[in-house]
């Protein structure tokens, strides 16, 4: 078991008036603090959070970047979550989804935003097909953050 000084962290989400407990945007998860990107090497358990640290930590498909490290919780189990500025976590989507018979592997996978991935689906559907999508639906996307 490892563990950290909480008192380095922030409870409060600068720019966001997030505060511990809040729900973050339209997700299930109820914020904690906010965490130091160093943390991601220490303690990468996760599959996703290990496969997007190797990564530039930015959606394939709309670019944005994660902007903040988040310890938070979702049904009694804690979570860290790289987030993006519009409060999207970021994901591991298949290329090929494995509903259609994508494999797990590295070289199918890709970081997205979780607007995005949704938007995906489980359509094997080319980079500017879905970024066209995205554009024409997220200016009309109620904004939850």
């Amino acid at each position: 078991l490892t563990t950290y000084d909480h008192s380095k962290y922030r409870d409060q989400l600068t720019g966001t008036g997030l505060h511990q407990g809040d729900r973050i945007g339209n997700t299930s998860y109820a914020f904690i603090e906010e965490m130091p990107f160093s943390f991601i090497k220490n303690h990468n358990k996760g599959f996703s959070l290990s496969y997007i640290s190797r990564t530039d930590m930015t959606c394939s498909c709309c670019h944005n970047k994660a902007e903040y490290f988040i310890h938070c919780m979702s049904h009694k189990r804690h979570y860290h979550i790289l987030f993006t500025k519009h409060m999207e976590p970021l994901t591991v989507d298949h290329v090929i989804p494995r509903a259609r018979g994508g494999r797990d592997s590295e070289t199918n996978f890709q970081v997205m935003c979780q607007f995005c991935n949704v938007l995906k689906g489980d359509d094997i559907i080319s980079m500017e097909e879905l970024r066209s999508k995205v554009e024409n639906i997220r200016p009309n996307f109620i904004n939850y953050f």
